[in-house]
């Protein structure tokens, strides 16, 4: 099964490096959009893309919101992977299908991953179209991406410091730049796909949790496991079940991203904009362990 894994993914780094005509590394970041979040690709070069379907191992997003594509692209000097979309846990796929596109992006040599996320709120200080810098998170999801026989090299991941320190403080920089709010948190992962209990919201905050949501995780803690610096956000999309009195829906969910991606945009852009010479000083250098 490990010998079959590790082929998929050789093959699969293979073909994306065909497709788009790179030797390796071409590019040190990559950045997975959320639901809602796709419109941030009209703002950045782009240098080739491929559907998910072609690639070995990707699965195409059956959810509303995640095009489903893997793009490459350029802001200013920095050249980077934008995965459109994701898979969920929820979608009936194994945590080992969920994060097999992290393990690829360490085979392209990606070392700085960025995580993007529709969140509710936990929290009455988080309101719907807020930013929040994921400070750490809560794994509740009663899985975990490290429990597959590929990963036996390094099986016991230190999550001290999933986040990276330095990208969280150059992100709210920037975004102070713009004047546009940023906040921190911590998010509670969830299986899905039902949304929370009313119950279930009141239980989070007590154990410290901000937000909550049904991915990042996974992707996470796989690019811990390549010692990859992690940087994660949520856009709080909606009031958790029983904070507001009123349901959630994932409609109105992807519309509220939508428009607070118009004001963050440019923070991104800039905060991506500026890695090629952050990597130049290696100041984002990680250690990938995948075995050849």
């Amino acid at each position: 099964m490990e010998k079959k894994y590790r082929k998929e993914i050789h093959k699969a780094t293979k073909y994306i490096q065909s497709r788009m005509g790179i030797s390796l590394p071409e590019s040190s970041v990559a950045i997975f959009l959320g639901s809602g979040l796709g419109e941030f690709i009209r703002n950045v070069e782009i240098l080739g893309r491929i559907p998910y379907q072609k690639i070995l191992g990707f699965r195409k997003p059956s959810v509303p919101g995640h095009a489903g594509e893997l793009i490459l692209a350029r802001q200013n000097s920095t050249v980077f992977w934008i995965a459109s979309g994701r898979i969920h846990y929820y979608e009936g796929y194994g945590m080992e299908t969920v994060t097999f596109p992290v393990h690829v992006l360490a085979k392209l040599g990606v070392h700085v991953l960025i995580l993007s996320n529709a969140a509710g709120s936990v929290s009455g200080d988080l309101h719907p179209g807020d930013v929040v810098i994921l400070e750490d998170h809560i794994n509740g999801m009663g899985a975990n991406p490290s429990r597959h026989r590929f990963l036996l090299e390094k099986p016991f991941t230190d999550l001290m410091e999933t986040y990276n320190k330095k990208l969280i403080s150059d992100f709210m920089a920037i975004g102070q730049k713009y004047s546009v709010p940023i906040k921190k948190g911590i998010y509670y992962a969830v299986s899905g796909p039902s949304f929370e209990t009313p119950a279930e919201i009141r239980m989070m905050a007590k154990l410290g949790a901000d937000m909550v949501g049904m991915s990042t995780v996974p992707e996470a803690v796989a690019g811990k496991y390549h010692g990859m610096k992690i940087f994660a956000f949520s856009v709080i999309s909606n009031y958790g079940s029983g904070i507001s009195g009123n349901g959630v829906d994932h409609g109105s969910v992807l519309e509220t991203v939508k428009e607070s991606m118009n004001a963050l945009n440019p923070v991104l852009l800039e905060f991506i904009g500026n890695m090629k010479s952050l990597d130049e000083d290696n100041e984002y250098a990680g250690n990938s362990v995948l075995p050849e």
